[in-house]
């Protein structure tokens, strides 16, 4: 018996040593000054940088939510889509393409620079139904 508590405690040892080198090596993630996580439509800056994330909502044929105004600079589009088919954020100037599917989110990152643009949804027969808004840029 004493040979098998033996064993345990070295494999309990093992164990131990190895679930520490794992949270060692998890707490040396990297940590980035200018990284920002942006949520909810607000620009945030850290360091140098600038990101906006402009978020364009979806039910049926039409944006439900959309910006009409942003900033230039770096921006994310978020298209969420609450219908049941496919949608999408286009604006050709800035050969944006964001495309959700039916029920999910998708995002898509580009640079802005002042300027008005018109974006649209190209499924057929949408952007005549009214899938298409303005966005004025400063």
């Amino acid at each position: 018996m004493r040979g098998g508590q033996g064993a345990d405690m070295q494999r309990s040892r093992k164990f131990l040593l190895a679930m520490f080198a794992v949270a060692a090596l998890a707490g040396c993630g990297g940590g980035d000054e200018d990284s920002t996580d942006v949520g909810g439509g607000e620009a945030e800056t850290t360091g140098q940088a600038t990101e906006q994330t402009l978020t364009f909502v979806v039910e049926g044929t039409k944006y439900t939510s959309a910006p009409s105004t942003a900033s230039a600079g770096e921006a994310t589009f978020l298209l969420e889509n609450k219908d049941a088919i496919e949608h999408y954020v286009i604006i050709d100037e800035l050969g944006l393409e964001v495309e959700a599917e039916g029920g999910e989110s998708a995002n898509g990152i580009t640079t802005l620079e002042p300027a008005t643009y018109i974006y649209y949804c190209r499924v057929p027969g949408h952007r005549d139904a009214g899938m298409e808004g303005e966005l004025v840029v400063t």
